[in-house]
């Protein structure tokens, strides 16, 4: 991923984080980040840094202080992100596990004919990785070229590409189908559409006092 297309994730992910932290944490929602770039000596820097499932405010903050560049190649160590990322998450017993895919660039072992990633995974060992943790993934295609594949590692997991104008509202629009009867879409559109934390907050409590009335009826 090109460094200003991390950069608009992260302000993206700032300006509605402000107000998704509120509905987020009611439902207890942690987020964990799975970085990737690629294999010397397309790149040296590093190849896969994951960062434990936290609040999301302290993911926007590691977002903000994300620096990429260079890269020797189109395609991207992606099978190493997905299997590091997922193997090395200390995931929640019980939780809904949740992978969103996003980049720019296809992974190594899918383009250019390429039989395998330049480490020698497989787009099998990157689905077997997210089947075997129970986790779907959702891909976000931010170029036209990865797509199609994106598409097919969602889809076989259960999940699917999902296609909006912006990461947030993407994320945003998936949860709320995902959650649809325990994440109150009203929230989430709310927050999409900007509202204020003052304006989610009167409307969670409303929540909150809706299914109260419910479970006691």
């Amino acid at each position: 991923m090109r460094s200003q297309d991390i950069k608009e994730v992260g302000r993206t992910s700032y300006n509605s984080g402000r107000n998704v932290t509120t509905a987020w944490t009611l439902w207890n929602i942690k987020v964990g980040l799975s970085l990737y770039r690629d294999h010397p000596p397309q790149d040296s820097s590093f190849v896969t840094a994951v960062f434990q499932l936290d609040e999301i405010r302290n993911i926007q903050d590691k977002l903000e202080k994300i620096v990429v560049g260079g890269g020797g190649d189109i395609p991207e160590a992606v099978f190493d992100g997905i299997i590091n990322g997922t193997d090395g998450m200390q995931w929640r017993d019980g939780s809904n596990r949740i992978a969103f895919l996003i980049g720019d660039a296809p992974p190594h072992g899918m383009a250019y004919e390429e039989p395998c990633c330049l480490c020698g995974l497989t787009w099998g060992d990157a689905v077997a990785a997210l089947e075997g943790h129970g986790v779907t993934l959702y891909s976000i295609s931010l170029h036209p070229g990865p797509k199609q594949v994106f598409k097919m590692l969602a889809n076989y997991t259960g999940g699917f590409l999902v296609e909006s104008p912006g990461v947030m509202e993407a994320i945003c629009n998936t949860l709320t189908s995902i959650f649809e009867g325990r994440l109150d879409s009203s929230v989430l559109e709310a927050v999409s559409k900007g509202k204020s934390t003052e304006e989610i907050d009167s409307m969670i409590s409303v929540s909150r006092e809706k299914s109260a009335a419910s479970f006691h009826s």
